[in-house]
């Protein structure tokens, strides 16, 4: 068959087979001694007891000899009260203003209410197995009608930012 372009004529390029590798084997290697603090350096085996250095271990929570170490500075439990309160307001805003029981304001409400609980959950440190349960909560709580006169999403809050540690 004859093709007018010259390109195309061409018989096809030759491939190489790739060429070995070869390397040659090193000899097998010691295994290496461990290493603990100095000894390496001075020259004394590892096992000698007297060069190993160990860490001492302080379990959580426990805070070593000071009283109340385990426990978050003021500070710390002055801020999560504070976020604590103004999550819960935003919540109890929302449900505000989902107050009339038609359908449309009552599946905006849940959506709104379940957008806020994932906030919510994220700034208060929520647990992930306990995350879903209170997103559904929030989502119920901005969803019911006639319970936009009380603050309770700001005092269940409040309640588990005090009773935290």
């Amino acid at each position: 068959m004859w093709c007018r372009s010259a390109a195309l004529n061409r018989p096809p390029p030759v491939l190489l087979a790739p060429l070995p590798f070869h390397r040659p084997k090193s000899p097998p290697q010691k295994p290496l001694e461990p290493v603990t603090g100095r000894a390496h350096y001075a020259g004394v085996k590892a096992d000698d007891p007297k060069d190993v250095i160990e860490p001492e271990v302080i379990p959580p929570g426990s805070g070593g000899d000071e009283p109340g170490a385990g426990e978050p500075v003021a500070s710390v439990r002055v801020a999560r009260l504070k976020r604590a309160v103004v999550s819960g307001l935003i919540l109890d805003m929302v449900d505000l203003y989902s107050f009339m029981p038609t359908p449309p304001v009552i599946l905006a409400g849940a959506a709104a209410g379940a957008l806020i609980g994932w906030y919510i959950c994220r700034t208060q440190e929520v647990p992930p197995a306990q995350r879903v349960w209170w997103i559904s909560l929030a989502a119920i709580y901005c969803a019911m009608p006639k319970t936009h006169f009380y603050p309770l999403a700001t005092l269940i809050l409040m309640y588990r930012a005090l009773v935290r540690r």
